[in-house]
């Protein structure tokens, strides 16, 4: 049994670091396909350095034939009995190779919701190319409602199964209380929907009531707009208080070095940044959208986007009394023990598969 994952990009962000975990423990049973890179960088750089078996092809504008070649030529050499797609791009090309290989099954899982619910076009190819796939995944119930609400048609073959990460690569932090400093970070792609803004302008407020902090964000974006987000820290009088790392192949080290992570998302599927943090015993301060919700059990603390005050309240009262936050920090790393592994993740997997 040979899994053939294929998605748009394998860069940078946490659906690529799910995929390369997935890479690790798959041993030579995964071959990964990206059609809109013309060559490994981040974290498909990384995965190639390890020998995983990455295919790289830069598709043209529009609907490209030269991909489907490409994957037929793939499917034949690799002996592909499953092809994976990753998000609703990959689907269009995975309907017409399961046209010419009628005995490939084929696995969706849907991580985000922010492209093409907005398009009636999409939504309605989404529920005819469902009708082809043995199993349709959300990484959320939340992604799940979403996907629901749109369908004219109900789907019978969705399911749930939550992205788990490698317990073993996340030390837990055993130094999170606050000193002199406030250790601040963040991780995710600088796009709208992470909202970046709001935890800029935060942090602007939390600098004004004296409060000494470093904020790190992990992560990079679309270049027009990561400009935006620099220059509008520029303006506030935040250089020396906010840096940009950019892509980081392995975020463990910077999650060990902070004591809060923060979250201001508008959307998300399943954050695998916050499972990570969680895991190394960071407390988390996050935006209370629903996919969010799920950690409500573990060291979370939520604030509301549209209270201009309270995730700067939350940061203020942190750097008061660090230890009362820190008190539930081994029930967080236990949570994500019990519900968001790897092994639990790609064991429900090979159900699927199999």
């Amino acid at each position: 049994m040979k899994i053939l994952h294929l998605v748009e990009y394998l860069e940078l962000g946490g659906i690529e670091r799910l995929l390369s975990t997935f890479s690790d423990y798959a041993n030579d049973k995964a071959v990964f396909f990206a059609y809109e890179m013309d060559g490994p960088k981040g974290i498909s750089l990384e995965m190639a350095r390890k020998g995983r078996k990455v295919y790289f092809y830069k598709k043209q504008a529009g609907h490209d034939g030269c991909v489907v070649k490409k994957l037929k030529k793939i499917i034949k050499e690799e002996n592909i009995s499953t092809i994976h797609t990753h998000d609703f791009g990959p689907m269009e090309y995975a309907l017409r190779l399961k046209l010419l290989f009628p005995k490939i099954q084929l696995v969706h899982t849907q991580h985000t919701l922010h492209h093409f619910l907005s398009n009636k076009k999409y939504t309605y190819f989404f529920q005819f190319a469902a009708l082809f796939y043995k199993k349709i995944v959300c990484v959320s119930e939340s992604v799940k409602k979403a996907l629901q609400k749109k369908f004219v048609i109900p789907l019978r073959n969705l399911e749930v199964i939550y992205n788990g990460i490698a317990l073993e690569k996340f030390p837990w932090n055993e130094s999170v209380y606050f000193s002199n400093i406030l250790r601040l970070v963040g991780v995710s792609r600088i796009s709208a929907e992470k909202n970046l803004e709001h935890t800029i302008k935060s942090l602007y407020y939390l600098k004004q009531r004296g409060i000494e902090f470093e904020y790190r964000h992990i992560g990079s974006g679309e270049q027009e707009y990561e400009e935006k987000i620099k220059k509008s820290v520029t303006d506030l009088g935040l250089d020396q208080n906010i840096k940009f790392l950019g892509h980081q192949e392995n975020v463990s080290p910077f999650l060990v070095d902070a004591q809060v992570f923060i979250s201001s998302s508008f959307t998300e599927g399943h954050p695998i940044s916050v499972v990570e943090a969680l895991a190394s015993g960071l407390t988390c301060f996050l935006s209370d959208i629903d996919p969010h919700a799920i950690f409500k059990n573990s060291n979370v603390h939520y604030f509301s986007l549209e209270n201009g005050s309270m995730l700067v309240d939350l940061l203020s009262e942190y750097t008061e009394d660090s230890e009362k936050y820190g008190a539930s920090l081994a029930r967080g790393r236990d949570f994500i023990k019990n519900y968001f592994s790897i092994e639990t993740t790609l064991d429900e997997y090979m159900k699927i598969y199999r």
